[in-house]
């Protein structure tokens, strides 16, 4: 397929079966909070030796929470909470290099949002949808959905999700729609509601629920299913998969450590597997690495340390 030029956003899909692949050769982390204070990280994972590289720290204030979404040039990462409160930042890092820039855009209804649903999804690869989070300025649970158009860096209201409010929920998507699962509610308490959206009409509805609460999880997708990775609190056995087509749970692979809870990772996909990457655990001290092999559907464990805070303990952080 030849790819069709225009600004600085579309190319042709470089695998369709992986919506949530950027094709990069390498996984980005940015940011996070080690229990050493809130970090400038800018980090990347080779997928070709699962060795981790320390490139130029981010350049804005160490923060947390930031939503991420990739283009096939660039990672965005989008708003944030620091020490201070909300931040509005965005910032990007480039595919090839990982050196970082900031874009100014304008939130949609003056949205000060933060922890929404991650990873936050793409339509046709030309839009990020931001699905609710924490309204700092109203100190309320969102109900807003917005999405921003990468090659005018604009961001646009779609709808409210009225009765869905949701922080720290996980995304679970494919090129048709994405599913918002899981998160908390106006009160903060976990829950496991589906809801799916359709990109084309910019219209939701509710689907069928995961079979267990849970906050600040981590999900990871190809274009046939979602996978949920334990969150808080569940436990390493208690892992679920979601099919798009049957719109159907199933209990799947556990995580590769009985580890207890792990939640507030990151994660990414290539061609060959999704992954959690980071997140807080309360056993292991190191950067936590699970791999599940999308032709086996089983985990290999590439956790590593490194000489960071607490051996590589790091999460909140934001990656794709």
């Amino acid at each position: 397929m030849i790819p069709i030029p225009s600004p600085n956003w579309y190319i042709a899909p470089y695998n369709s079966k992986f919506t949530q692949a950027t094709g990069f050769n390498k996984g980005f982390i940015a940011f996070g909070d080690r229990f050493g204070g809130y970090t400038q990280f800018n980090r990347s994972l080779s997928f070709a030796t699962y060795t981790e590289t320390i490139n130029t720290p981010m350049s804005t204030a160490a923060r947390i929470m930031a939503m991420a979404c990739a283009s096939p040039t660039h990672v965005y990462l989008m708003t944030g909470y620091s020490s201070t409160g909300y931040v509005a930042t965005v910032n990007k890092l480039t595919s090839n290099t990982s050196t970082e820039s900031t874009v100014n855009i304008n939130w949609a209804l003056g949205s000060t949002r933060r922890g929404g649903s991650v990873p936050c999804p793409h339509f046709n690869r030309s839009r990020m949808y931001i699905f609710m989070g924490f309204d700092d300025y109203h100190q309320v649970v969102s109900t807003t959905i917005s999405f921003v158009t990468q090659n005018t860096d604009t961001d646009t209201y779609a709808t409210d999700l009225f009765g869905g409010a949701r922080h720290l929920a996980i995304t679970l998507f494919n090129s048709v729609q994405a599913h918002i699962v899981g998160g908390y509610d106006q009160n903060l308490n976990s829950t496991n509601t589906n809801y799916r959206y359709l990109y084309a009409t910019d219209t939701y509805a509710s689907a069928n629920n995961d079979t267990i609460n849970h906050g600040q999880s981590q999900g990871f997708s190809s274009n046939v299913a979602g996978y949920r990775v334990q969150g808080y609190p569940i436990f390493h056995t208690q892992n679920t998969k979601y099919t798009f087509s049957n719109d159907t749970w199933a209990a799947t692979t556990n995580s590769p450590e009985n580890n207890g809870k792990c939640f507030a990772g990151s994660q990414y996909v290539n061609e060959y597997e999704g992954a959690l990457w980071c997140g807080y655990n309360d056993v292991f001290a190191k950067r936590l690495l699970y791999r599940l092999s999308w032709a086996t559907e089983t985990y290999t464990n590439s956790s590593y340390t490194t000489a960071d805070v607490n051996n590589g303990f790091l999460f909140y952080a934001s990656g794709y």
